[in-house]
């Protein structure tokens, strides 16, 4: 059986999904079927204990000590192995006994091909270009350091960061990533344990020292994400000491702080009170600094919360070492060195990184302490090393794995993580990855991608504040200027959590244009001449859009006015007609009552006139008595009529409009009173 590619990724991904399963009795049994496979790939079936390390080494890049290797020979392989003179022998069943693990690392191996084919592309878009063979492999070799917790500091690092989170949606793809990343919790932790068979409880003291920043992420200072990292490492540590508790042996973990590091975060609150106070600026971003001076309303708040800070810690278990060692003390510990310092000045210098000696001798000063806590004694694997220095200091993490400090390539370092640590507690107490367990947040690979890239901003962002206070000094910057580019910098996440796929491609470009606040100003200086552009043309169009509206409005008032003057008109002549038509019907009926008058008064002279008539009138002949009745009904229709018929209004309106027919005069006043009574008639109904 012929492995197709070395794949350490594959193996250890392979490795912690395997730990997961039912299948296998914890690591040594895991271990054993990897011996097996290795064995079966090469067809070697007789070897030392130390040919099969390194058999294991070609075959799946795994890097496991000799002596776990025999212990699980010696016990987890024994019904297929026999021993003579050093030489462990495989029988031929162990072949058919062996669980074919081949297909299932190619399965990891062709996934994390894809994965790694995406993240090329990735890199190509942001670099514009393609990418050539020497940097897939550099970027390669990056991915591999990015997923085993080394390389923070390298060329793609944050072009790998960004790729994660712009992927935080793709369950499969970080399901994968994070197998690896569990993996290689079991992986190291087989990698420093010398019996592998010595699993599930810690017994050895360990004291550990916090940096400033572990000590503001255990209060929250330094955002949630922080927090629930250093709670999940203090949750073990509270686990370890409980179990020892029980067993009256005793806290095996202890938490301090050094003096040195009480200085830095006195210093820091006292910045923070000159900041409040206005004597100072704002020079930085740190998530620490912004929450303590939001959080305290006036200078004594913030002497308040110091006193409350070291209070908190005290609570948590987490106590200052007080160690102030003399010069002969320490001369036999020392670590600090001119010449170490210098050399290490040129390593940086040849390998293109920043070094910063001041923080050089700090952190030295520091190793120096804990080399005399040790006895100078670093040999020793983490479990026994006893004192141990945790960072989130990328150099101080390089300068403690650096052999010009620690001396021998073996050595434990004197600077850890506290990712480091979390993964080899958990690891130690046989935690597993399965649901039955919260998984610490260190873990995470979308947590570690925040965190590189969270580290990365803040450390660009006071870079940024420090130039643009020189050049305002020097004149470069007028204040406007640097006001407006220091806005562009708070606008950054400067916490992990706030970093996510929405804002990811902003934030590795301000990570990786060293141009982007002069763009960032020149493209706000373009918005706003667009936007003054845009709203002198707004004011054009809305004065022409008021000069239409004008326009329409007058010509609507117009119109309403024509109606207006038309119904008023309307309504006064409809109302004249009707009030001129009812005096001529006035006119007319005095007139009838007028001839009515006068019939009877001609009549009764023209009866009584001549003597004829009357003796006409006398005989009472049917001619007559017809004549008597008519004008006794005409005289009774006029007795009737003054008293009940004819209305005495009608009858002066008529005589009036009879004298105002005949009056030119009258007529004209007559007319306008009318017509005015009308329009004031008109406008009370308009206004109801």
């Amino acid at each position: 059986m012929k492995m197709k590619q070395k794949n350490l990724l594959a193996s250890v991904a392979l490795f912690g999904e395997l730990y997961n399963s039912d299948k296998y009795m914890g690591v040594p049994s895991i271990i054993a079927e990897f011996i097996k496979g290795a064995m079966a790939s090469e067809k070697k079936y007789c070897l030392s204990s130390f040919e099969i390390v390194r058999l294991l080494e070609k075959v799946y890049d795994f890097t496991i000590p000799e002596s776990v290797i025999r212990t699980i020979l010696i016990t987890n392989l024994k019904s297929v192995v026999t021993v003579k003179k050093n030489i462990f022998h495989f029988n031929d069943s162990f072949v058919s006994e062996f669980t074919d693990i081949e297909k299932e690392i190619d399965v990891k191996t062709n996934i994390q091909n894809r994965i790694f084919f995406e993240l090329v592309k990735y890199v190509s878009e942001k670099e514009k270009r393609e990418l050539n063979k020497l940097d897939e492999d550099e970027l390669f070799n990056n991915f591999t350091h990015f997923l085993f917790d080394n390389g923070v500091l390298e060329k793609f690092s944050n072009h790998i960061s960004a790729f994660i989170i712009q992927n935080e949606s793709n369950h499969e793809f970080l399901n994968c990533l994070n197998t690896i990343r569990e993996g290689l919790v079991l992986y190291q932790g087989i990698k420093y344990t010398a019996d592998v068979n010595d699993l599930g409880k810690w017994d050895t003291d360990l004291l550990i020292y916090l940096n400033t920043e572990y000590l503001f992420n255990a209060l929250g200072y330094n955002g949630i994400l922080f927090k629930e990292i250093f709670d999940d490492f203090l949750k073990l540590v509270n686990e370890i000491n409980d179990s020892s508790l029980r067993q009256n042996k005793g806290e095996k973990i202890s938490l301090r702080y050094f003096s040195e590091i009480q200085r830095e975060i006195d210093g820091f609150f006292v910045t923070a009170e000159s900041i409040k106070k206005g004597h100072r600026p704002l020079e930085s971003l740190r998530p620490a600094m912004k929450m303590i001076i939001d959080s305290c309303p006036t200078p004594a708040d913030i002497i308040a919360k110091k006193v409350s800070f070291y209070h908190e810690l005290e609570a948590k278990g987490i106590k200052l070492q007080d160690l102030e060692l003399e010069v002969n003390d320490y001369m036999l510990f020392n670590v600090e060195d001119e010449s170490i310092l210098d050399e290490l000045a040129k390593i940086a210098k040849e390998r293109g990184r920043d070094f910063d000696k001041d923080s050089c001798h700090q952190f030295l000063k520091l190793f120096t302490k804990i080399n005399y806590l040790r006895s100078g004694n670093s040999k020793k694997p983490f479990e026994r090393i006893g004192h141990i220095y945790i960072t989130e200091s990328s150099f101080a993490k390089y300068l403690g794995h650096n052999n010009l400090v620690k001396f021998n390539d073996h050595d434990t370092s004197f600077a850890k993580d506290i990712d480091f640590v979390t993964s080899r507690f958990w690891f130690k107490l046989k935690k597993g990855f399965s649901e039955k367990h919260t998984l610490p947040k260190s873990f995470d690979v979308l947590t570690k991608s925040r965190i590189i890239l969270s580290s990365h901003i803040n450390s660009s962002i006071t870079k940024g504040y420090q130039k643009l206070v020189k050049d305002t000094n020097d004149g470069k910057l007028s204040k406007d200027e640097a006001l407006a580019r220091s806005y562009a910098l708070r606008e950054k996440p400067n916490t992990p959590e706030e970093i996510t796929s929405i804002n990811v491609d902003s934030t590795f470009e301000f990570l990786n244009n060293e141009e982007y606040l002069e763009e960032v100003f020149r493209e706000k200086e373009r918005k706003e001449d667009l936007l003054k552009e845009v709203q002198s043309k707004n004011m054009e169009l809305q004065a022409e859009i008021n000069r239409r509206d004008a326009l329409e409005f007058e010509k609507e008032q117009k119109l309403k006015s024509m109606q207006y003057d038309q119904r008023k008109e309307d309504y006064i002549n409809t109302n004249f007609e009707i009030l001129r038509k009812k005096n001529w019907d006035d006119l007319r009926f005095i007139s009838i009552i007028f001839l009515l008058n006068l019939f009877l008064a001609i009549s009764a002279t023209v009866l009584t006139s001549t003597t004829k008539l009357k003796e006409w009138i006398s005989e009472f002949g049917y001619m007559q008595i017809i004549i008597i009745v008519f004008y006794a009904l005409v005289i009774v229709i006029e007795i009737l009529g003054s008293k009940y018929i004819f209305k005495k209004e009608r009858i002066i309106n008529g005589w009036n409009w009879l004298f105002v027919l005949i009056n030119r005069k009258s007529y004209i006043t007559f007319k306008s009173k009318s017509i005015q009574h009308f329009e004031d008639d008109f406008i009370k109904i308009e206004q109801l």
